[in-house]
């Protein structure tokens, strides 16, 4: 169950080469018409520069699949999900991996699909479980597990208390960020918090002040001609 669209703007804190900042602000993008989704979540801070994700892709019964996703900082990398050839081929390096079995997500496009998976059954992830996907990385894809942590109450919405469902991926491979997200029920699961630490300290973490829900038209398919009425028999 996705979250509906919606426009979320952050305040963002964190720390960079050893330089602490507290003023950045990003904001989340996110659309779907029920058929396909593009969405983005941008930030950038006069310290660090841009740190933008992108993805765009499918809504399919068991969530989003993604098909293209793109990370800009200062070196650019793009993910494209090829399901025919059942590859995952990443630019720069022209490197690719296999599609597992059960799909394979880039970090934006996790995040949703996350949101998607506790919207539609919180009680299958009480604390102490976890959410096993397959995360495209620096030109490759690796399992990820997102442990299921305590609700926690967050101060968010310009000093609104938000329950929260925290997760949290500790990376098993050096040189991968530990990422850690809590998901608020009261904006359909959506982000109220985002905290990516690098492996040596670096951090940003992304404060929800404000959500906008945005009115997208859903996909109807086209309507099928009326069926020829039934020619009286001749009298």
């Amino acid at each position: 169950m996705v979250p509906s669209a919606g426009d979320l703007s952050y305040q963002v804190t964190g720390l960079s080469n050893g330089i602490a900042y507290n003023n950045g602000i990003s904001t989340l993008t996110w659309r779907h018409d029920g058929i396909s989704y593009d969405s983005k979540w941008y930030f950038y801070h006069v310290k660090i520069g841009e740190d933008t994700l992108r993805a765009s892709g499918l809504i399919t019964p068991q969530g989003l699949a993604p098909v293209t996703a793109l990370q800009r900082t200062k070196a650019d990398q793009s993910v494209r999900f090829d399901y025919s050839a059942r590859r995952i081929r990443f630019t720069p390096g022209e490197t690719d991996s296999e599609l597992p079995a059960g799909g394979a997500w880039d970090r934006f496009s996790a995040l949703i699909q996350l949101s998607a998976l506790l919207a539609a059954a919180p009680e299958r992830y009480p604390p102490g479980t976890a959410v096993r996907i397959a995360l495209t990385g620096q030109g490759d894809v690796a399992p990820a597990a997102f442990a299921v942590e305590a609700e926690e109450p967050l101060a968010a919405l310009n000093g609104k208390t938000l329950k929260t469902v925290r997760l949290v991926h500790r990376p098993t491979r050096e040189g991968d960020p530990k990422i850690e997200v809590w998901l608020g029920p009261q904006i359909e699961y959506l982000p109220v918090r985002l905290r990516i630490t690098q492996p040596n300290g670096d951090f940003a973490e992304h404060t929800v002040q404000q959500a906008v829900a945005v009115t997208v038209p859903f996909y109807q398919p086209p309507a099928q001609p009326s069926a020829p009425a039934a020619i009286a028999p001749a009298q």
